[in-house]
């Protein structure tokens, strides 16, 4: 009956800005459900239909902005999901997509062994971009392995590996991205 962890990004409501209402909104983040909830009148809790495009600016004193987009799931197919956005640039945006994931509880088979109870694992994020190629609206998951990576950026991939091999860059992390982008761009 226990679980460790949780599908929240914060386990409590922080006030936001939606759509850049007026109003101020206390909402979370459920990564597993990948889903938006905010806490109505009378402390009810309503979930923001998925369909919908949302902006969310968080108004905690960290600056985080989120929004909705369409994203390829590779167990789900096309998907519609919270993404923060972490940089912004005229010909590109980064997004960010923690994940986290549920692993269910594994009862003893005898006696010998302990039950493990249920427990929610944040696993590494992924990071998607805008713009890194035209075929589809839709955002971008940028790829963990390099090879994979240096081949998005077609005619441009040796060029694209040279300098992350003379920068010394990592392809996992937001500064090094961003760095990467940028040289992508201003070619």
């Amino acid at each position: 009956s226990k679980v460790i962890g949780s599908p929240y990004l914060n386990e409590k409501f922080l006030p936001a800005s939606v759509n850049k209402s007026k109003m101020t909104y206390f909402v979370r983040f459920n990564a597993v459900e990948n889903n938006i909830e905010f806490r109505g009148e009378n402390d009810v809790i309503m979930t923001l239909p998925k369909s919908d495009v949302y902006e969310i600016k968080l108004l905690d004193g960290s600056n985080k902005e989120y929004e909705t987009h369409s994203f390829k799931d590779e167990d789900k197919g096309v998907s519609n999901t919270f993404f923060e956005k972490i940089y912004i640039h005229h010909d590109f945006v980064i997004y960010l997509k923690e994940n986290i994931y549920f692993t269910p509880v594994r009862l003893a088979k005898h006696s010998f062994e302990a039950h493990r109870p249920g427990k929610f694992t944040k696993a590494k994020e992924t990071f998607y971009a805008t713009d890194v190629t035209s075929e589809s609206e839709k955002l971008t998951e940028l790829p963990k392995k390099e090879k994979q990576f240096v081949a998005l950026f077609g005619e441009h991939a040796a060029r694209i590996k040279q300098f992350i091999k003379k920068e010394k860059l990592e392809i996992d992390t937001k500064e090094d991205l961003i760095k990467i982008m940028k040289f992508y761009h201003n070619q």
